[in-house]
C-alpha cells in the first residue's frame, strides 16, 4: 500500500510503478544496475520520456558516449529527441568520470536558471579511482538531491559477485532505491529480469519479475517463478533507519558514521542511515514528553522505523501498548546492569537493549572538601553543615552551599519522592493504600522547603537539559549539588571550566543515621517499532550496535552517564577518560524503576508535581496541598481505567480534526466532562496540555505539506487548522527552529 505522504512520480515503464506501489518517489536517486544489453540505457531514455510527455524539464547525462549519437539508436521510443532539445525542455550533457569536478559548476549553472525535474544518468563507474571521484560523485548527487530532482542513474557490473556485484562501491550509499537487471537462460530463450534490491522510506515487491521489450520499449510482467532456471546471486536487500537522539552531537555523529561503516561491511546488503522523519525533535522536547512523541512515529499505520531510543519509562509504556518487538534473540542479558534489564521487560519478555543507566547523585567541590579536610556526607545533616562551613571560611557572598533542580513538570516528584523514601515513607502505605498525607511526607517537603530558602534557589525559568542550578555549579558558584552525574561528562567537553577537574560524586545523603536512601533510576534503551520493516536486519544492527566493543568505543568517546554494561564500570581504559565511573556501583546500589514498580506512576508523578511545586514556591499551604492531594491520589487510582478510555477518545478526535477551528468547548462536550477536568486527566495520561498536543499534530501535518510543491504556504497553514498565517509561521519556527519557507527548501 502506498504511503500517501510521499510524492510520486510515474516512471514511464509499465508495470514498474506497481512494484514501488504507486510510483517512484519524487526526489528520490535510483540506481539501474546490470550486465551490458540487460536494458539499462532503454530504462533511463523511458523514464526521461515519460517526464517530457508530462511536459516536465529532463536532463541526459552521458559518461560514456555522446548522447546525440545514443539517442538515434533509440527509435523504438518513438520520439523526435531534437524537438525537446531544441525548445529546452531535455538538456544534453556529457562528461567523463574522471571530469566529474568539472561538471558541477556547469550544473549548478543550469540548475540556477531551470527547475529540472528528471535527470539520466548514464554508466556511471561502479569502481572510482581515486578518493577525489568519490567526493565528487558524493557532491554531484548531494547538490542534485538538494534541487528536489528525480535521479536515474546506471551502472555496468562486470560479474554478479555478493550484492549483485556492487560489494566495495559507494554506489548503493548514493541510491534512495536500487533496481537490479538480470538474464537468464531459460530452455532456448534469454529471459530479462528485474528486482528492486532496495527502496528507502517506502514500500516496494522485492519479488523477480519478468522485464519484456516490445514496440513501445520496457514493460515490466509477471512475477517470474521458476527459480530451476537461474541463479540469482543478489541477496535479498534491506535497509535499517535509526533515530537515537543522544548520538546527534558532534561526537555522535562521528562515532554513527564510522559504526554504520564497519557494520555495512560485515552486512553490504543491509543499509542503515539516520532517519528524517523525527527531525524536528529537540533536547528540550524529547526530555519533556519523549515517550508520546515517539508513539505518533511508531503507531502501525506509520512509515516503518528500524530502531528508536527510548527512556526507560518509555520502553515499559510502549512495550505495554504492543508498539515494540521482542528483543530476546538480540540481547545478552547477562552483560547488562540487572536493573537496566528489568527496566526494559514487560511481560517477562524484553523490549529494550539498555545503553546507559544514571541516577541522581551528590555532586560535590573535591577541593573544598580537601582543602578544609572534610568528608563527603552521608546524611543530609552533615551535608548542610559541610555546606555551612565552606561557605564560613570562604566568604564569598556569591558562593552557594546546596542547589537542587526544580520546576514544575513530572521530574520534580521524583525528586520529592527521593527525600520522602529517604524518610522512609512511600506513596502507598504497607496495605498498597495511597497514604501521601502522613507526617514523613509533610517533614520531607519542609525539608526540601528549608534548603530552598537557606541557599536562596530560585525555581529554574527553563526547562533544558542545561539548567541554572548545573550552569552555576559549573561556573564554580555552588559547593553541592544534587543532580545527575551527566554534570561530569559535560566538564569533559567544557575545557575552561573553572570548576574542572576539582569535582566528584557520591550517592545521595541520607536523611538521617541508619536510613536507607533511595534514587529513581533513568536511562536510555535501544527498541525496535513492532511495525519495522524488517526485524532480522534491525536486529542484525542493533546487535551489532551493543556488542561489547562498541559499548567501550561509546565510553570511551560520547557516551553519558553510566555505562549499562557491569565490567566497563571497573575497566581500566575506561576509567583513565572517565575516573567517576568508579562510583558507578555505589550510585545504583538503591536505584529503582518507579515507573515499574510504583502502580500509575506516570500520572501520579504529573499530579503530584504540579501540586509540590506550588508549595515549594510559597503558593500554596503544606498540609491543606497534601490532604487535597491524597483525595485526587484515590480518585485518580480508582477511576485510571476510565481516564484512559476518555483521553483516547479525546485523542481520536483531535487527530480526525486538527485542520478544524477546535476550542477546549467543543473537546469538553465530546468527552462529557468539564473543561477542567478534562484538562487535569489528559494531561495525566498523555503528559502534556491539550493545545500543545493539537500543536504539534498540526506541525507535524503541516511539515508534510511543506514538501509538497503543489501547496503553497497558506494553504498549507489554513489545512493545519491556522487561519492566521503570520501566526503559524511564528507557531512552525518555535517548534521545528525553521520558517516554513526555510524547512521547504532545506
Amino acid at each position: 500500500m502506498a504511503d500517501k505522504r510521499l510524492k510520486r512520480i510515474k516512471s514511464g515503464i509499465p508495470g514498474l510503478d506497481d512494484m514501488f506501489y504507486g510510483g517512484i518517489i519524487k526526489g528520490t536517486t535510483t540506481l539501474v544496475a546490470g550486465h551490458s544489453g540487460t536494458g539499462k540505457t532503454l530504462f533511463g531514455l523511458q523514464f526521461i520520456k515519460q517526464g517530457l510527455k508530462m511536459k516536465e524539464k529532463c536532463m541526459y547525462i552521458s559518461l560514456q558516449e555522446n548522447p546525440e549519437e545514443i539517442l538515434k539508436y533509440y527509435d523504438i521510443l518513438t520520439m523526435d529527441w531534437k524537438k525537446y532539445v531544441k525548445n529546452k525542455n531535455l538538456v544534453l550533457m556529457t562528461s567523463k568520470m574522471s571530469d566529474i569536478g568539472q561538471l558541477i559548476p556547469k550544473l549548478e549553472e543550469i540548475f540556477s536558471k531551470v527547475q529540472i525535474n528528471r535527470i539520466f544518468i548514464d554508466e556511471v563507474s561502479c569502481v572510482f579511482e581515486g578518493t577525489q571521484v568519490v567526493q565528487e560523485i558524493d557532491e554531484m548527487f548531494y547538490m542534485i538531491k538538494q534541487k528536489v530532482s528525480t535521479t536515474i542513474f546506471t551502472a555496468a557490473i562486470s560479474k554478479e559477485g555478493e550484492y549483485f556485484g556492487l560489494v566495495g562501491s559507494p554506489l548503493p550509499k548514493i541510491a534512495d532505491s536500487i533496481l537490479a537487471l538480470q538474464q537468464a537462460r531459460k530452455g532456448g530463450n534469454i529471459v530479462k529480469l528485474i528486482s528492486v534490491l532496495k527502496a528507502k522510506g517506502t514500500f516496494c515487491d522485492t519479488r523477480v519479475h519478468k522485464l519484456n521489450i516490445n514496440n513501445k520499449g520496457l514493460e515490466v510482467k509477471s512475477i517470474f517463478e521458476d527459480e530451476n532456471s537461474v541463479k540469482l546471486n543478489a541477496p535479498i536487500s534491506s535497509e535499517v533507519s535509526y533515530h537515537i537522539w543522544f548520538m546527534d552531537g558532534i561526537y555522535g555523529e562521528r562515532y554513527m558514521k564510522e559504526t554504520m561503516k564497519a557494520f555495512e561491511q560485515i552486512h553490504p546488503e543491509i543499509t542503515v542511515y539516520r532517519t528524517k522523519e523525527m527531525d524536528s525533535f529537540n533536547m528540550d522536547k524529547i526530555i519533556e514528553y519523549p515517550v508520546e512523541k515517539m508513539r505518533r512515529f511508531i503507531k502501525p499505520q506509520s512509515i516503518p522505523l528500524g530502531i528508536i531510543a527510548l527512556p526507560f519509562e518509555g520502553v515499559y509504556k510502549l512495550a505495554s501498548e504492543g508498539l515494540l518487538a521482542n528483543l530476546g534473540d538480540y540481547i545478552d542479558t547477562n552483560i547488562y546492569y540487572e536493573e537496566a534489564v528489568k527496566a526494559c521487560i514487560y511481560n517477562n519478555a524484553i523490549y529494550g537493549v539498555p545503553v546507559d543507566v544514571y541516577s541522581r547523585c551528590l555532586v560535590y567541590r573535591k577541593d573544598f572538601l580537601e582543602k578544609y579536610n572534610l568528608e563527603v556526607p552521608e546524611t543530609m545533616d552533615d551535608l548542610l553543615k559541610a555546606a555551612d562551613y565552606i561557605l564560613s571560611k570562604e566568604n564569598n557572598p556569591t558562593l552557594c552551599g546546596l542547589s537542587f533542580w526544580w520546576y514544575n513538570i513530572k521530574e520534580l516528584t521524583d525528586i520529592f519522592l527521593e527525600f520522602a523514601w529517604g524518610n522512609e515513607t512511600d506513596i502507598y502505605d504497607t496495605n498498597g493504600n495511597i497514604n501521601i498525607n502522613n507526617s514523613k511526607m509533610i517533614e520531607s517537603i519542609k525539608f526540601m522547603k528549608h534548603i530552598i530558602n537557606k541557599y536562596k534557589i530560585n525555581p529554574e525559568n527553563t526547562q533544558n537539559i542545561s539548567s541554572n542550578s548545573m550552569n552555576k555549579f559549573l561556573n564554580g558558584e555552588t559547593v553541592f549539588l544534587i543532580f545527575t552525574p551527566d554534570v561530569m561528562q559535560i566538564l569533559r567537553w567544557q575545557v575552561n571550566s573553572p570548576v574542572r577537574n576539582k569535582v566528584g560524586i557520591a550517592p545521595l545523603p541520607r536523611m538521617a543515621k541508619g536510613e536507607k536512601r533511595y534514587s529513581v533510576l533513568y536511562g536510555s534503551a535501544l527498541c525496535i517499532p513492532k511495525n519495522t520493516k524488517d526485524l532480522k536486519s534491525a536486529g542484525s544492527f542493533l546487535k551489532y550496535y551493543t556488542n561489547l566493543e562498541n559499548h567501550k568505543k561509546r565510553e570511551l568517546d560520547s557516551a553519558w552517564p553510566f555505562a549499562s554494561v557491569k565490567q566497563l564500570w571497573k575497566d581500566k581504559e575506561v576509567l583513565s577518560v572517565r575516573p567517576y565511573c568508579l562510583q558507578t556501583e555505589k550510585i545504583l546500589k538503591t536505584s529503582f524503576n518507579p515507573y515499574q514498580d510504583v502502580k500509575y506512576y506516570n500520572s501520579v508523578a504529573i499530579l503530584i508535581s504540579e501540586k509540590i511545586f506550588k508549595v515549594l514556591n510559597n503558593k500554596a499551604d503544606i498540609e491543606n496541598t497534601f490532604k487535597l492531594l491524597n483525595k485526587d491520589l484515590k480518585r485518580l487510582i480508582n477511576r485510571k481505567s476510565i481516564y484512559s478510555k476518555v483521553v483516547e477518545e479525546i485523542v481520536n478526535y483531535l487527530e480526525k480534526n486538527y485542520y478544524k477551528q477546535i476550542t477546549l468547548n467543543d473537546i469538553s462536550k465530546r468527552a462529557g466532562l468539564s473543561q477542567r477536568y478534562m484538562e487535569k486527566i489528559f494531561k495525566m495520561e498523555i503528559g502534556m496540555p491539550i493545545f500543545n498536543y493539537l500543536i504539534e499534530i498540526r506541525i507535524e501535518k503541516a511539515k508534510k505539506m511543506l514538501k509538497q510543491e503543489n501547496i503553497n504556504i497558506n494553504e498549507t497553514a489554513k489545512k493545519s487548522g491556522y487561519n492566521d498565517v503570520p501566526w503559524f509561521c511564528k507557531t512552525f519556527k518555535s517548534f521545528t527552529g525553521y520558517t516554513p519557507s526555510e524547512y521547504r527548501y532545506k
